[in-house]
């Protein structure tokens, strides 16, 4: 079996993953622990919880449209070599959006206390999860 000159191997795909994935949860931690011990309240500002929520579905909008539209250029292929290489980039770039997404989605929960913004976040999270290595070959 041979290496794929450039894009991703299967191995590859999922340590890339594995480091999105660890990313996200250990920056929602860091943020939460921030937000604690440096006592952030939410801003009470109804202007600003108004902008807070239509973020939150602008930003659900971005993972849903970007989800389909990688599901529908995604090549099938038998051999998963040859699938990471055909598809790797668009993975690559669905994971990262999945994955500043969540993080956005988290910031401005904890900026707002509105808990729509964390729709991007589950979104975010789902794609990650719903979208890893060892499914979307199977697909």
């Amino acid at each position: 079996m041979t290496t794929p000159a450039a894009g991703l191997t299967p191995r590859s795909a999922r340590l890339f993953h594995l480091v999105l994935a660890a990313q996200t949860v250990g920056w929602v931690v860091v943020l939460a622990v921030l937000f604690t011990v440096m006592d952030v309240r939410p801003l009470d500002d109804p202007s600003f919880r108004w902008i807070v929520r239509a973020a939150g579905v602008v930003l659900f909008g971005v993972v849903a449209v970007a989800t389909a539209l990688v599901g529908r250029a995604v090549t099938r292929e038998p051999d998963p070599d040859r699938w990471w290489q055909a598809n790797g980039a668009r993975m690559r770039m669905l994971w990262v959006i999945a994955d500043g997404v969540s993080l956005a989605g988290v910031l401005l929960y904890l900026l707002s206390g509105v808990l729509l913004a964390l729709l991007p976040f589950l979104a975010g999270v789902a794609t990650l999860v719903l979208q890893r290595p060892t499914k979307v070959v199977e697909a």
